[in-house]
């Protein structure tokens, strides 16, 4: 059984992985550039309707100290840092045999082939590569409303953000926080570890 969750549900991971002891979970990140750009441009923080079930820092912590006076493109760097080092510390503690971590960017190319990993780790047969091209190439939830500079053609100003907000989790997945987002990571995930918010 194969089931795609929203990025809300993740949160309910060790819940999951307690309650079903077989579970499997394949951790599918995304560069910040990408989540960031699709938050703005969605209207994140900004009367979204599913506002009210994004996650904000704890009160006690520094970011809820000056989260209403941060703008709405620094709260979703905290947004994406938060909800990865949460999916971080989760599998640290997780047996490697129950955990894939797989960059979404070299997921949906399928000239990657990293699609077949995900078949191989939950060890069902992998459907062939024209169905598998024909999947990927449908981008149902694709974002065409809404403007935001891509990731490259970013501010100084907010490339420095991205990195004072979020620099320490792009580098436990070994992305770039500064220009062009990397075509590949080849660090492992599993290295994070998590600190508070």
């Amino acid at each position: 059984m194969y089931a795609e969750t929203s990025a809300r549900l993740t949160f309910f991971a060790p819940v999951i992985s307690d309650l079903l002891k077989n579970a499997k979970f394949v951790y599918l990140y995304r560069h910040p550039g990408s989540v960031v750009r699709s938050g703005m441009r969605r209207g994140w923080y900004d009367g979204h309707p599913a506002d009210r079930y994004r996650i904000t820092p704890p009160e006690d912590s520094d970011a809820a100290r000056h989260w209403a006076n941060w703008s709405r493109f620094s709260k979703i760097c905290w947004y994406w840092a938060a909800y990865n080092e949460f999916a971080l510390e989760f599998i640290e503690h997780l047996n490697p045999s129950r955990v894939l971590a797989i960059r979404s960017e070299e997921l949906f190319d399928a000239d990657t082939g990293k699609w077949s990993d995900i078949f191989d780790f939950l060890e069902v047969q992998a459907p062939n590569r024209v169905e598998v091209e024909q999947t990927l190439g449908a981008r149902h939830n694709e974002q065409v409303k809404g403007d935001f500079p891509r990731y490259e053609q970013w501010s100084s100003e907010q490339h420095e953000i991205l990195e004072r907000v979020a620099g320490l989790t792009m580098a436990k997945l070994g992305l770039e926080s500064n220009g062009e987002p990397p075509e590949h990571s080849t660090s492992d995930p599993r290295t994070g570890a998590f600190r508070q918010f």
